[in-house]
């Protein structure tokens, strides 16, 4: 599917400089789901270097993408 292949770019737009483009690609990569497992480790990154619109962002996405991993990457950004 075209979205699964979208995965990549997204998870790169998790380091642009603008914080309205990294919020979206979390965003995006959340409303695809499962597919977006991959992008976990970019998108806990995101979440952790904010500002905050990123970080609400990355954090809705993993719950969105609802793996295993995302909730526990959900659950260690907590601490």
């Amino acid at each position: 599917r075209a979205t699964v292949k979208a995965v990549p770019a997204l998870a790169a737009a998790l380091k642009d400089r603008a914080p309205r483009v990294r919020a979206s690609a979390a965003l995006a990569l959340g409303n695809i789901g499962a597919p977006s497992d991959a992008a976990v480790p970019a998108i806990l990154a995101a979440l952790k270097r904010g500002p905050e619109e990123v970080s609400w962002s990355a954090a809705l996405a993993l719950g969105l993408i609802g793996t295993p991993r995302a909730r526990k990457a959900f659950e260690r950004s907590r601490r």
